[in-house]
């Protein structure tokens, strides 16, 4: 702590005692190393340590990019999404540090790193870097325990990115994350296993509502199939 100004290092302390964020923004970068000094200590709650990490993005100072790339990570192995992991994920997306954006790729590709992965895909998508869309491709095809949470933050971080389905498997993933069941029969029986899959995955849990989508598009599928063999044996 020696090199932390003590005059800025007891302001930081009160602003973040009065719950004052805003001003401590506006402090800049003199408050990142009474901040990141701050961060260490095991006495800060964790909403204020949350509340820090957002500021610490804010103001967008790089010496804060390793460290939170540290509490990231230490955060990630959570049964449950991690506020404070994932506000050190949205808050590296903000240094636009290609550091940042690996680290973020990374965690995105470790799937047992469930307390940030939702805050990750959002972060992704918030960076604006394009070598965040074939990872982010890669998880609107996820087949996982939520069946649909991290596709649909997967294909609002793509629509971010500005991109748009280079293929019908694509296609019918994001569509399917969208909850568009009414454009899957277009695509035919290549969506019949991707919507079966979420009937399996959700099992009895299934909402009403999406059990209704995807039974009516596989019913879509099946009619269009019938008929086009129909068409067929005409001829």
């Amino acid at each position: 702590m020696s090199d932390i100004d003590e005059e800025v290092y007891h302001k930081v302390r009160q602003l973040i005692k009065d719950n004052k964020w805003d001003e401590l923004v506006k402090l800049g970068t003199p408050a990142v190393g009474p901040l990141l000094f701050l961060l260490r200590l095991k006495t800060v709650l964790w909403f204020q340590r949350m509340e820090m990490i957002r500021v610490l993005g804010k103001i967008g100072d790089s010496r804060a990019v390793t460290p939170l790339i540290k509490i990231m990570e230490e955060e990630s192995i959570s049964p449950r999404p991690n506020p404070v992991g994932e506000a050190a994920a949205k808050a590296l997306a903000k240094m636009k540090d290609k550091g940042a954006v690996d680290s973020l790729i990374q965690a995105l590709r470790n799937k047992d790193a469930y307390g940030i992965r939702m805050g990750v895909v959002e972060a992704l998508g918030e960076a604006g870097d394009l070598q965040a869309v074939d990872p982010l491709t890669e998880a609107l095809q996820e087949k996982c325990y939520y069946p649909l949470d991290i596709r649909q933050k997967a294909a609002k971080a793509l629509e971010d990115l500005g991109w748009k389905p280079r293929n019908d498997t694509e296609k019918i993933y994001y569509l399917i994350a969208k909850q568009k069941w009414d454009e899957l029969p277009e695509l035919g029986e290549l969506a019949v296993e991707p919507l079966g899959w979420i009937l399996r995955a959700f099992g009895e849990e299934i909402p009403k509502d999406i059990s209704k989508g995807v039974k009516g598009a596989l019913e879509a599928i099946k009619a269009k199939k019938r008929k086009n063999d129909e068409a067929t044996n005409c001829v």
